[in-house]
């Protein structure tokens, strides 16, 4: 019985840490092509370490905006 227990929490666990992965890696993934797409095309000497922090930034807004993306249906 105690295996059984332990086992379920186990499982549930893991797809729980899976799913923040995957989210976590759309996110990163997201605002790099952002910031290579859009922003590098605009600011031409941009260094390594702005980059950084400006993709920082834009995971951050993109992820402060998900809320309001349930409204969206109606425009598109």
């Amino acid at each position: 019985r105690y295996w059984r227990d332990w086992s379920s929490d186990v499982c549930s666990s893991d797809l729980y840490a899976g799913a923040i992965s995957t989210a976590s890696s759309a996110l990163n993934a997201l605002s790099l092509v952002v910031l290579e797409d859009i922003i590098k095309k605009k600011v031409k000497n941009l260094s390594d370490q702005d980059g950084t922090k400006l993709c920082k930034i834009i995971g951050e807004i993109i992820y402060g905006c998900r809320p309001s993306v349930k409204y969206l249906d109606k425009y598109i």
